[in-house]
């Protein structure tokens, strides 16, 4: 639950100070002809737009710094002395089978298991950032269109130039998303050869 709490309270409050970091700027843009109003309604979504970014970075490093310190008894327990040595298992007061302390989940004992686990995590974090990253392309893109609708009135040389360059944006995103999904399938590929 902390991990979960950090998350959210973290990227809630950087999400809130992009926000108003963004309306503060849309209020100093004004003097380049938009409207008062339309520019401070424009920065604040905006900086809304960099918050949503922020707030997954900041979920994808929370995650990431919690799964490392997940796996931190497991590499303990690998290097421990007692490592290859056998032991009784007992469960429910019967003698339970010999098992070994270095196996790992799944019954895997060799450096190729052990290389065919880590190159499965690697695949999750892909695809979980993969997702997180297309989330923010779609929050982008519904804060684009607010955006376009509230400059609807303003001069069309710069709502175009801010259409194109929030659309620019967004694409490099999306390919972003899209290139490290190719990643993580051949990263997959790379796995399977074991």
């Amino acid at each position: 639950m902390g991990f979960e709490t950090l998350k959210e309270g973290s990227g809630t409050l950087l999400q809130q100070v992009s926000g108003a970091l963004g309306a503060l700027t849309g209020l100093g843009i004004s003097s380049w002809g938009l409207p008062v109003t339309a520019s401070v309604i424009t920065g604040a979504i905006f900086g809304g737009v960099l918050g949503v970014a922020g707030k997954g970075f900041i979920a994808a490093s929370v995650d990431h710094f919690r799964e490392r310190r997940d796996q931190q008894p497991a590499q303990i327990a690998a290097t421990s002395p007692t490592a290859g040595r056998h032991r009784i298992k007992r469960s429910g007061g019967r003698r339970g089978k010999r098992q070994s302390a270095t196996a790992l989940p799944g019954g895997q004992s060799s450096l190729v298991g052990q290389v065919v686990a880590g190159l499965g995590q690697v695949i999750e974090q892909v695809d979980r950032a993969t997702n997180k990253l297309k989330a923010v392309t779609i929050e982008m893109r519904e804060s684009q269109n607010a955006i376009l609708a509230v400059l609807a009135g303003g001069r069309p040389v710069v709502v175009g130039r801010t259409d194109g360059r929030l659309a620019g944006a967004r694409q490099h995103i999306d390919d972003s998303a899209s290139l490290l999904k190719k990643a993580g399938e051949a990263i997959a590929a790379y796995r399977n050869r074991f």
